[in-house]
């Protein structure tokens, strides 16, 4: 079975849903119970991955400590092949998520996944994917020096790769500049995709990056859906999102990237139906609370995917 490698970051989320975010000095009380998750964007994609029956090999590092353990036993159970290194020099990440009226706030200590570097990674296992997500690209800065070097020997493999960010908390928005034109599937959201091409609008952004030589801009626009455009044909998608109530927006992003490259990675040429799984997966994820610990049933999606 091909198999899909996702590299990137893993934290504990301590998850709290709130009516509104307090002020400093002020106490907001919930009715829902405070719970300690799996999260961080490549963990969060590796596991819906593997949810929709992908071989799915996850390349990470995470704390020697309990909280290093809870995320091992998570990958585990939900048929993760983790090359997790646990470190004893750095705790786990953790990521305390405030979560309500549809959007979210987040107290980060990064932990291990700041030390990540390309000499953790285990490269024989990596090559023998046939697909490379990268996710949480600005919460691994130690992976930056090295990024350049393992996309370029990855796509020797003849490996496809796709990218997605999160949000650059300095405000700089570099170390790109290289590493774009050898991406196959750029998938920022609508925020981080304006902050990089220094643009003001979803239409713009999409053209820079196209303009940069990515065969594929997927960029995610919450509410609105997906948008997105192919740079060799010029051909322009979009689909919007699926009816739900919102319950928590936490991981949708990285939902949506799992069922987007489920579909892609099967049929590079039926762009439609990739976004339509993303959007699909995204909607069930904003359902339910956490990013990937209530996990949607695979038929459901792909019966909504074929009732479209």
């Amino acid at each position: 079975m091909p198999m899909i490698a996702v590299l990137g970051d893993c934290f504990l989320d301590v998850l709290a849903g709130v009516p509104a975010l307090p002020e400093w000095g002020q106490d907001v009380p919930t009715l829902n119970a405070i719970q300690m998750q799996p999260g961080g964007s490549g963990l969060n994609t590796a596991t819906h991955l593997a949810n929709l029956s992908n071989a799915v090999s996850f390349f990470s590092v995470m704390g020697d400590d309990e909280f290093g353990s809870i995320l091992h036993n998570h990958l585990t159970k939900h048929h993760v092949e983790s090359h997790a290194k646990k470190l004893s020099s750095h705790p786990t990440g953790v990521c305390i998520v405030l979560s309500g009226n549809g959007d979210r706030a987040f107290v980060t200590h990064y932990g291990a996944v700041h030390a990540f570097a390309v000499e953790h990674i285990a490269h024989d296992r990596l090559h023998q994917a046939n697909h490379l997500h990268i996710g949480g690209f600005y919460s691994c800065p130690g992976l930056i020096p090295g990024i350049e070097q393992l996309i370029r020997t990855v796509k020797s493999y003849g490996i496809t790769i796709s990218l997605d960010v999160n949000y650059d908390g300095t405000e700089k928005w570099g170390h790109l500049d290289k590493i774009l034109p050898l991406i196959d599937v750029f998938m920022p959201n609508e925020v981080e995709a304006m902050k990089i091409s220094k643009t003001t609008s979803v239409e713009a952004a999409l053209q820079y990056f196209a303009d940069q030589g990515i065969a594929l801009t997927v960029i995610k626009v919450g509410k609105d859906g997906v948008r997105a455009i192919n740079a060799n044909t010029k051909e322009k998608y979009s689909h919007p999102i699926f009816p739900t109530e919102v319950v928590d927006a936490t991981g949708a992003g990285d939902a949506f990237n799992a069922g987007f490259l489920h579909a892609w990675t099967k049929d590079k040429t039926n762009i439609q139906q990739a976004l339509c799984y993303g959007c699909a997966l995204g909607s069930a994820c904003v359902s339910r609370v956490g990013a990937c610990i209530s996990l949607p049933e695979p038929n459901d999606i792909h019966q909504l995917v074929q009732k479209v």
